[in-house]
């Protein structure tokens, strides 16, 4: 747990620092500048790495609510149910390089993604929790961060509705909740195409506003992920 306190500063560190020139317009694309081919500066139409990527979930739930599930991570606190769910989730990079400027810095936090991602999650485990959830998603994601021995990492923030096709048993499940997720995603230059991403799956009523308050559930687990373009 040490080491999971360690990735977590470190993925929050990722979109205060600089990384370098601007990127390159990836093939198909409307080539900005003529003469050298890169982009201007802060114009998010250039492309930075993968534009479609998949994602294999496999997930297990944790026994209380968000806050104390963050807390449980630092603190070697967590207990699980036995309800789990596999999923997988498609990936569109919808803007490929946002600036932003870090004030009083002079640094500026570059290949920062908007992404648009859709996700289907089979529940199982405990007989309440069989369940089939659909969710779509907006995802902000940083730019990588290197580490060592060729590894780098990126972290991730994702917001959207998510909908049960059955009402689970259990009071606090409801059909629609809103989702949120959290992700740091791990690459290697050995495999540039895979990445190993351990992710935060979060369904609540957003403090009462589309559900009770308790409605919701936490789930830890971890993905494997392909880059496809």
């Amino acid at each position: 747990m040490r080491l999971l306190r360690s990735l977590s500063f470190a993925g929050a560190m990722a979109a205060l620092l600089p990384v370098g020139a601007a990127a390159q317009v990836t093939a198909g694309q409307t080539q900005l500048t003529a003469e050298s081919g890169v982009c201007p500066d802060g114009d998010s139409r250039c492309s930075y790495g993968r534009t479609w990527f998949v994602t294999i979930y496999g997930d297990r739930r944790a026994a209380n609510g968000l806050w104390p599930v963050v807390g449980g991570v630092f603190d070697v606190g967590l207990k699980f149910r036995n309800q789990y769910f596999v999923g997988g989730a498609l990936s569109y990079v919808l803007l490929h390089d946002i600036r932003i400027p870090i004030p009083f810095t002079g640094w500026t936090a570059t290949h920062n993604r908007i992404e648009i991602e859709g996700q289907l999650d089979q529940h199982f485990g405990e007989a309440s929790n069989t369940n089939t959830e659909v969710v779509l998603a907006a995802v902000f994601r940083t730019g990588n961060l290197p580490l060592f021995a060729g590894i780098s990492m990126n972290v991730a923030f994702g917001l959207g509705p998510s909908y049960t096709f059955t009402a689970p048993d259990e009071p606090r499940d409801y059909k629609f909740l809103n989702y949120l997720s959290g992700e740091v995603e791990f690459g290697s230059e050995q495999f540039p195409a895979l990445h190993v991403v351990p992710q935060l799956h979060h369904r609540s009523g957003v403090f009462g506003l589309i559900a009770p308050s308790a409605a919701g559930s936490t789930y830890l687990g971890v993905g494997l992920r392909l880059d496809l373009d």
